[in-house]
């Protein structure tokens, strides 16, 4: 009688105890030291060593428990139908389930966060080499004489300049960043000056064109020139690159 109350006790101290130590494991990264810690917490408090060193493949009676390393493995238990009772073993066979699954959860959040982590990395290097080929691309463009404009086909059915080159803020005297945006009849001042966007059906059937026009510089004085416009389509967009030379006087 006296036995099988502090049975009785000692089960519901480990109970007590278990619970506790779950709570500690959801934020524990180390798979060992889970593993550690709760032999160490059920030996404690049965006051034996009831439980043998973790093996992926025990011998004999063992108490299961699967981790993230290892889809078999458990701990040899000492003499476990003598010295346990069967609600001692169902406890302890509840709370082995219930950290196998936290390892798990860890193992899969640990996976999560190094594929995070490696995506940075790969973000942030795939960025600066962007960044170089970018800085590449505007030193070859504004080293160029004469005027460039790149153009995309927005779904509204309109151009819209993306890009322009020092040549281009020269010849008419604007910043990039007033001429980025535009449309092309904004660089003519005169929806009647043939302009860039009028040669869409054309770049559609050949990809390239030529033709002359006027130009508005900033101060409003009207720069003849002549325009060489190709075609870049791509399955997702449809772009215009536009080559400017001032007209031979």
């Amino acid at each position: 009688m006296h036995k099988q109350v502090q049975s009785s006790d000692t089960v519901q101290r480990l109970s007590h105890e278990l619970l506790l130590l779950l709570a500690r494991f959801a934020d524990e990264d180390d798979e060992a030291s889970v593993i550690r810690l709760f032999r160490e917490t059920v030996n404690s408090i049965h006051g034996s060593e009831l439980m043998g060193e973790f093996r992926d493949h025990p011998d004999g009676p063992n108490l299961p428990l699967a981790t993230a390393r290892s889809c078999f493995g458990g701990y040899p238990l000492r003499d476990a139908p003598h010295t346990l009772s069967p609600e001692m073993i169902t406890m302890l066979r509840a709370a082995a389930h219930a950290v196998a699954v936290i390892l798990e959860s860890n193992a899969t959040r640990n996976e999560v966060r190094t594929r995070e982590h490696r995506l940075e990395r790969d973000i942030e290097v795939a960025t600066r080499e962007l960044s170089a080929q970018t800085e590449s691309y505007r030193l070859v463009l504004d080293n160029m004489q004469e005027a460039i404009y790149l153009w995309e086909l927005g779904s509204d059915g309109a151009l819209r300049c993306m890009e322009a080159n020092a040549a281009a803020s020269r010849m008419l005297g604007y910043g990039r960043d007033e001429l980025v945006g535009l449309r092309p009849a904004d660089l003519t001042g005169d929806s009647a000056r043939r302009s860039v966007a009028d040669c869409l059906p054309r770049l559609h059937r050949e990809s390239r064109c030529s033709f002359a026009t006027v130009h508005v510089a900033s101060d409003g004085a009207g720069v003849p020139v002549q325009v060489e416009a190709y075609a870049l389509a791509t399955d997702a967009a449809f772009y215009v690159v536009s080559r400017v030379l001032r007209a031979a006087e």
